[in-house]
């Protein structure tokens, strides 16, 4: 368990060591997302730095930075910048765009282990499958952009053409790649991922789990089921479900609203669909980087049966409610974003 202050960032002690412990306090450069090593013995994490961010290790003991390069924490500097990581001591990065872009797995003391994957493409984090043998980005610029997943030496296992910003995020234990990212060139593209939800095999074959237009998507920890997004028109809209997509909480009423879709990867069948009003801040904050966070911060029950999202509550601050897959929802208490502990 982590928590983030506007400018600091602790590590709360285990239950018989009461107390925290700060493991990194900056004004100039504020911490603003996290990620603990498979391990626990370190946390990384991303700070701003001018207009650019920096990717900073922290050990959870409160001992001194030992981590990058230089021994003081710091492993890239870059914009935009994601990562995940590849095992204790080992992190895949996506670092800039266009032909600056590195995409590839780094030391936590900075170095580049072999090549570098060519991932020039407009995406968010590249992802690995969980034995680690399989790996996706995205390469080039519409209308040739194309997701990959390739092996780890490089080897191309399959390609789906992508025309716009995508988000990727491998079956848990499983072979499916979900992808969510525009199947057709648009006049505008959106800024963040959006378009229908597709499943890629590592044989090529692609299946469309949701037609809809999708915003964010989660997978269950057993891979069977995914929790997906969708954006519908509004009742009684004029306005196309691709037209602008804003929060279900703004005024006036939107042309667009979010429906929370509970659907099966085999066979593709709905479980259950509800109508969401997501928190503003969520909307604005969390869920473009969806994927970032997916492997960070657990949005699903460790046993499958309902995930956590903060819902608008008018004026006041957002409620964290469990949602359940049979339907029901459960509000715990105010808050703009929740995460289950493994």
């Amino acid at each position: 368990p982590g928590l983030i202050a506007a400018a600091s960032l602790c590590c709360a002690a285990p239950d018989d060591r009461p107390g925290s412990r700060l493991v990194y306090d900056s004004a100039e450069r504020a911490p603003f997302y996290l990620s603990w090593s498979p391990d626990g013995e370190r946390v990384a994490f991303l700070a701003v730095q001018g207009e650019l961010i920096t990717l900073r290790t922290a050990p959870a003991d409160g001992g001194e930075p030992l981590d990058g390069p230089a021994g003081d924490g710091i492993l890239r500097i870059g914009a935009p910048l994601y990562f995940a990581w590849h095992g204790p001591r080992r992190l895949l990065l996506h670092v800039g765009s266009g032909d600056d872009a590195f995409t590839g797995v780094v030391d936590t003391d900075g170095r580049e282990r072999d090549a570098g994957l060519a991932g020039t493409g407009d995406f968010r984090a590249a992802v690995e499958r969980t034995d680690g043998e399989a790996l996706a980005f995205v390469r080039g610029v519409p209308p040739a952009a194309a997701l990959v997943v390739a092996e780890g030496d490089g080897d191309v296992l399959a390609e789906l053409a992508v025309h716009g910003p995508a988000a990727m995020a491998f079956q848990p234990g499983g072979d499916l790649l979900a992808v969510v990212a525009a199947d057709e060139t648009l006049a505008e593209p959106f800024p963040f991922p959006f378009g229908p939800l597709r499943l890629v095999g590592l044989d090529g074959e692609v299946t469309t789990l949701v037609e809809d237009p999708v915003v964010g998507f989660y997978w269950s920890p057993d891979g069977s089921t995914i929790a997906a997004l969708r954006v519908l028109d509004a009742p009684g809209s004029t306005e196309a479900a691709r037209g602008d997509v804003v929060p279900a909480v703004a005024e006036p009423e939107p042309a667009t609203e979010i429906h929370l879709t509970f659907v099966e990867v085999v066979g593709g069948r709905v479980r259950s669909d509800r109508v969401v009003r997501l928190g503003s801040g969520y909307f604005s904050m969390i869920l473009p980087y969806f994927d970032q966070y997916a492997m960070s911060h657990q949005v699903w029950a460790p046993d499958g049966s309902a995930v956590v999202l903060p819902l608008a509550a008018g004026e006041a601050t957002p409620v964290v409610t469990v949602l359940a897959v049979d339907g029901d929802d459960r509000p715990i208490g105010e808050g703009i974003h929740a995460t289950w502990a493994p």
